[in-house]
């Protein structure tokens, strides 16, 4: 019975550890204000997808008590995003999450984050 207990939380270890890699974080860095900040992230979202492929993106920047735009399916492989607006020592700062799936996890997710990363610096 220890045995089959340390076998099973060894498999637990190793796929949380695989499922971890494949999620990424950044700072894209100050926003002027929390609109600006969920317009720029809708445009970088919606060039993204139009440049490189994906499903759709999803959030209301014009909503005042919003702070987080969606995109899911984005190229390549399997990969969702959320882009947030939080504020932070009161000021406004975006940070991007995002999730990898779909066979080369650890590469694709940095290959979306870089090209994120580029379309922000490019559209901010």
């Amino acid at each position: 019975m220890k045995r089959l207990l340390t076998s099973a939380t060894f498999v637990a270890l190793i796929s949380g550890t695989a499922a971890a890699e494949a999620f990424k974080v950044g700072d894209l860095g100050e926003m002027p204000s929390r609109r600006f900040c969920l317009t720029t992230a809708v445009e970088v979202l919606e060039t993204y997808i139009s440049e490189f492929g994906g499903r759709s993106t999803n959030g209301e920047p014009d909503v005042d008590d919003s702070w987080s735009i969606y995109a899911w399916d984005l190229r390549p492989g399997d990969i969702d995003v959320v882009i947030t607006c939080p504020v932070v020592a009161n000021q406004v700062n975006a940070f991007y999450t995002l999730y990898s799936s779909g066979g080369n996890e650890v590469e694709d997710a940095d290959t979306a984050a870089a090209r994120i990363r580029a379309l922000w610096e490019r559209l901010y």
